[in-house]
């Protein structure tokens, strides 16, 4: 029935404030495309800048089969650079081709890591331990 009347009072400043607003977007798909396609870019430029030597790497493979102990062995012969390594894996008969082949290719490949690529390393004054120790650094 009756009208109200409200009076606000309003307090003045004599300064102004500046608000800063920042919009922070979600990555698109075509920005995540083009930050790989410059970390591929930057990988490569990294890798051109590693010296390399003429490394020579020669393999020979051989199988061997004894009748009278029932036992198959694979016998490779590996150089690298004039030094001779020699692996010998041991067939088990009870098993299926596939799966000797695989155990095979396991243990060449874990010979080839622990004998030859150390030993590169180690050539160069620095064993492969003290070359990922000194990345776990700088990464702390």
């Amino acid at each position: 029935m009756f009208d109200k009347i409200i009076n606000h009072q309003k307090e003045y400043i004599p300064y102004t404030k500046n608000v800063e607003i920042k919009e922070h977007k979600a990555p698109t798909d075509e920005s995540i495309a083009l930050l790989k396609e410059m970390e591929e870019k930057v990988l490569k430029k990294i890798t051109k800048s590693f010296a390399t030597d003429n490394n020579i790497f020669s393999v020979s493979a051989s199988l061997v089969e004894s009748e009278l102990q029932l036992k198959s062995q694979i016998l490779v012969k590996l150089q690298l650079n004039g030094k001779d390594y020699v692996f010998i894996h041991d067939l088990n008969g009870l098993k299926k081709i596939e799966e000797n082949v695989n155990l095979f290719l396991k243990g060449l490949s874990e010979f080839i890591a622990m004998n030859i690529i150390a030993k590169l390393i180690d050539n160069k004054d620095q064993s492969i331990i003290d070359f990922v120790k000194k990345f776990d650094k700088d990464k702390s």
